[in-house]
């Protein structure tokens, strides 16, 4: 079928290689999925220009809990591994999202002792997700540590949604990811290559640090090169050229 196809369109760069090696065109398009800027803009002016760091860094984690390759259990157990190490409670996570797996995080969490350091947000509508980003001091993304294509060439949606609402990133998963590329290139986060609960205890540490040198304001202009219209701009370019 993608040989066949008078256009192709991919989402990053790594998926774009690879299509190209196995179908041997080298015509294949990438459009980002990319974040609607307009929604976060306003919000995101508004709440920087008064936000403060409170007592200990608050993060965020957007997922759906019903899959277990977002690596929630490791980011639990990574916190107990801080707590016991440091004696105190250095950082909170917000988790937003519902799914078929919460029961057992939150399990997880009160047989390691870390309850406090977590809230379970549930699902959140657009503009209340769009505050609890923006009034947040860093994201959390999580992949298992497997050589697996589509892990490797793939970034979760929410990674724009961070970057869009400022928020420095902090990341893990196998040593090639192309999140770890985005977050490089947009110099906006730390990426642990490992889902090792101590490699990532220590790297959420070190990373909590240092979140202070972060320029949200930075980040959050940068993510202007993923926003929906100027990407929807781009689809209907590869569209006119195709039809005329």
């Amino acid at each position: 079928v993608i040989r066949r196809a008078d256009v192709v369109i991919t989402v990053t760069e790594p998926f774009k290689y690879i299509l190209e090696k196995r179908v041997r065109r080298n015509d294949i398009h990438v459009i980002y999925n990319g974040v609607d800027m307009e929604l976060y803009s306003k919000l995101f002016r508004e709440q920087i220009s008064d936000h403060k760091f409170s007592e200990y860094p608050v993060g965020v984690f957007v997922g759906d809990l019903s899959w277990g390759y977002h690596s929630l259990d490791r980011i639990i157990t990574a916190l107990a591994l801080i707590k016991k190490r440091i004696g105190a409670q250095s950082t909170r996570i917000k988790i937003i999202g519902t799914g078929r797996l919460e029961k057992m995080y939150r399990d997880l969490a009160s047989r390691l002792s870390v309850s406090d350091m977590l809230s379970f947000e549930g699902y959140l509508e657009r503009k209340e997700l769009i505050k609890a980003l923006t009034s947040a001091d860093y994201g959390i993304i999580g992949r298992p540590s497997i050589n697996n294509l589509w892990i490797i060439a793939s970034v979760r949606t929410t990674l724009y949604e961070y970057m869009a609402a400022g928020l420095p990133i902090f990341a893990f998963g196998p040593k090639y990811s192309y999140t770890r590329t985005l977050l490089n290139i947009n110099s906006c986060g730390y990426y642990v290559p490992s889902d090792h609960p101590l490699n990532i205890a220590e790297g959420l540490a070190k990373f909590i640090r240092t979140i202070d040198s972060f320029d949200r304001q930075l980040i959050h202009q940068r993510t202007y090169k993923y926003s929906w219209s100027r990407l929807s701009k781009r689809f209907v370019t590869i569209i006119k050229n195709l039809i005329m």
